[in-house]
């Protein structure tokens, strides 16, 4: 029988009800020590089951800079349905350092996953938000540095429980 006959509630434990990939390529700087929230990175789910498990990940495309012979880092979080469900303990979860003077910039792609529960099928708001660790000495990160140069994603996938 098609899922259509059965719904969703007939599936199997552990089978992806669906998998939405939302990419964005807006450009966000932050010179701040608060966090801020990720152009583009905004969009709504809606959950089929409200027992289901909700699997969210992320890849980035991050850019720190600092202009002395320091090092610098970003904590990136994930933002569902207003709680940042990815707290790291510390804003330099992220992190590289240069041991010499001068500008450094680093390019770099990082990637995390979480899991939550539904807890309803009302749509909600899924979205990035971060800091740099250290913003003297124009200390900063910078997401899809340029705009359209780079490409982000979020993906979530919804699991039957």
């Amino acid at each position: 029988m098609g899922l259509t006959t059965l719904g969703y509630g007939a599936m199997k434990a552990g089978t992806v009800i669906q998998t939405v990939i939302h990419d964005f390529q807006d450009e966000t700087i932050n010179t701040t020590d608060s966090d801020v929230d990720f152009t583009g990175s905004s969009f709504n789910f809606t959950p089929k089951l409200s027992s289901s498990l909700l699997i969210i990940s992320y890849n980035v495309q991050v850019q720190t800079n600092i202009d002395s012979a320091d090092g610098n880092g970003c904590t990136i979080h994930i933002v569902h349905d207003g709680s940042n469900v990815s707290a790291a303990g510390a804003d330099f979860e992220i992190y590289q350092r240069a041991s010499s003077g001068g500008n450094h910039n680093f390019y770099s792609r990082f990637s995390r996953e979480v899991s939550v529960s539904a807890g309803s099928t009302s749509a909600r708001v899924i979205k990035l938000a971060g800091r740099p660790n250290l913003v003297s000495n124009s200390g900063r990160i910078r997401v899809n540095a340029g705009g359209n140069l780079f490409n982000s994603s979020i993906k979530v996938q919804e699991i039957r429980q």
